[in-house]
Order: C-alpha cells, then structure tokens, then sequence
C-alpha cells in the first residue's frame, strides 16, 4: 500500500471524526464513540501502514517542535537567531535543515 493510499485512509476515517495516534507499535483511535465495525476493520487491516505514516508525521511534529522552542526559547533570550532575515545559530540551522529534510522526505512518499 502506497503511502497516498494510506493518507486517503487516515483522511476517511478523519471524516468519520477519528483521530489516530501511535504508541509502539499499537494505534489508538479516539473517540471510541465513532469507531463502527467498518473503521476498526479498516484499521486493522491496514495498521503496519499506518504506522509507518502516522511514524513520519510524528518525527515531524518532534522536529518542528524542537525548531519552534529553539527559536522561541534560548534564540529568543539570547537573539542568536532571525527566522524573519533567515540568520540562524548554528542549532537553529540544525534544527530548521533536519526539520525541513524531513519534510520534503515525507512529501516524496506522497507523490
């Protein structure tokens, strides 16, 4: 399974109102209210595909977490970086590069 057609399932069932997250290598789907047979179905089926994906997404959201409390921490206190004139410290182009590497990474799988 291609990881657009993984994405087109995270997307329906996103319609259904699920949100899926990751821990090890279990998904845990939230509101239990909206899980029908069909979505737990679709979810088993497809689960080490998910997990790849919603891995990535998770990688991402770390990454762009480290970069965004980098810039609006110690950047922030000691003015070593500015996102607005494209000068960084070194670890805030570390953190901005891996971030953005990962990124593009993640959106080559889509297309």
């Amino acid at each position: 399974m291609s990881d657009r057609q993984v994405n087109e399932v995270i997307t329906q069932l996103a319609g259904l109102g699920i949100t899926l997250e990751i821990d090890g290598e279990s998904i845990w789907a939230t509101p239990k209210s909206a899980i029908t047979d069909d979505a737990r179905q679709l979810i088993r089926h497809h689960k080490s595909a998910l997990i790849g994906v919603l891995r990535a997404g998770n990688e991402i959201r770390i990454l762009a977490n480290a970069f965004y409390n980098h810039l609006s921490g110690e950047a922030k206190r000691t003015n070593c970086c500015y996102a607005r004139a494209g000068r960084y410290c070194t670890e805030g182009q570390r953190l901005k590069d891996a971030y953005y590497l990962a990124v593009m990474q993640s959106n080559s799988h889509i297309h």
